[in-house]
């Protein structure tokens, strides 16, 4: 399952097994090393936060987040947005 917003284009796919995996990706687009770290800090922060208050009853998960070049500029809320628009897509499709 693919899902695009303007910051992130997400992979999910269900797994074997509990729990829910993160991976994120950045590209030379989005900046040098140092852009390119800070949005991925960010945003595996902002995705800590915004996700394991809602994880329940799901099956495993595994999501890989590519940050889009955008990302680097975008504001929190901008982020936080787009976080929750792909999260709740892909637990629409997860529940057991």
């Amino acid at each position: 399952m693919v899902v695009r917003t303007p910051s992130v284009i997400a992979h999910a796919r269900i797994a074997d097994g509990v729990g829910i995996r993160f991976g994120y990706i950045t590209g030379k687009r989005l900046g040098g090393a140092v852009m390119r770290n800070k949005a991925k800090r960010r945003f595996r922060e902002l995705t800590k936060g915004l996700i394991t208050d809602q994880v329940g009853d799901y099956q495993a998960v595994w999501v890989m987040w590519r940050l889009q070049p955008v990302a680097a500029s975008a504001t929190v809320a901008e982020l936080e947005r787009d976080i929750a628009q792909v999260w709740t897509k892909v637990l629409k499709r997860t529940r057991t």
